[in-house]
């Protein structure tokens, strides 16, 4: 198990429950953020629709603090793409804060604004969001440490031709 993976514990009771509650509540709507999401990242209208597919799971795991899933190889594939598109900065700044936007929006429309439920729904989501961003990172940072690594090894054996 990588160190990133020991850090998280899958939620359950009454956590897991809310997440699932997000989960529903966005259900329809994550075709739109993805769509939007990737346009920020590929400058593509839509996404392909393995991609979307891809994030959908994604999301399912996240919105209910499942890490015992197959997430942790789902982000890391996805990051290491992305890492070759697009730096850190531009990817949260960008990328995730679209993402992000949307998911919370969404969720805020999903029901009347001051439903007994909103500040639970809000606050799991949002835990959610930050523990993706804690993992992406984590994943960023190592493919771009990967890619240092690999440049780093040619140049030395450019020299001792």
């Amino acid at each position: 198990m990588n160190s990133i993976q020991s850090r998280f514990v899958s939620w359950s009771g009454e956590d897991r429950k809310i997440g699932e509650l997000v989960e529903k509540r966005l259900e329809g709507k994550l075709s739109d953020i993805i769509s939007d999401t990737y346009n920020v990242v590929y400058k593509k209208a839509k996404a392909e629709k393995s991609s979307e597919e891809r994030e959908r799971r994604k999301f399912s795991y996240i919105s209910k603090g499942d890490s015992q899933s197959d997430y942790f190889k789902t982000i890391e594939l996805v990051i290491k793409y992305i890492s070759s598109h697009l730096d850190l900065t531009d990817y949260l700044v960008g990328a995730y804060a679209t993402y992000t936007t949307g998911l919370v929006t969404a969720l805020l429309k999903s029901g009347r604004l001051f439903d007994g439920q909103r500040d639970l729904l809000l606050a799991s989501l949002i835990r959610s969001v930050f523990s993706d961003v804690a993992v992406v990172v984590h994943y960023f940072v190592e493919a771009v440490n990967q890619k240092a690594e690999a440049e780093k090894r040619q140049a030395m054996e450019r020299r001792e031709r």
